[in-house]
């Protein structure tokens, strides 16, 4: 597992596109889920709807977000720990995204 500390420096300093922020928010009562991805240069967000919180809905809203676009605007992911991230090497592979971690216990 990646740590942030190792994420490219263009990350880093927001120069290039491609480099993304990914975090769930849940609704009301936790009975619906957001999957957000921020781009850290360019503030785009895409969201996907899941109906759990798990990491096999997770995996899977974020290959259908990814998977759209372009090599060279998908070059990393900073997940923070949560379990629901648990499947990171499979959308890393299949998605072709380097995935970095927040630090333990840093929101």
């Amino acid at each position: 597992m990646k740590t942030i500390y190792e994420r490219p420096i263009k990350a880093e300093n927001r120069e290039e596109l491609g480099h993304w922020e990914a975090d769930t928010t849940l609704g009301h009562r936790g009975k619906c889920c957001l999957v957000t991805f921020f781009d850290r240069k360019f503030r785009f967000l895409l969201t996907g709807r899941i109906p759990i919180n798990d990491s096999i809905c997770v995996r899977d809203m974020i290959v259908k977000l990814l998977s759209p676009l372009n090599k060279k605007q998908r070059k990393t992911i900073t997940p923070d720990r949560g379990p629901e991230f648990a499947k990171y090497q499979y959308f890393s592979r299949l998605c072709g995204i380097d995935c970095y971690f927040a630090a333990p216990w840093s929101p």
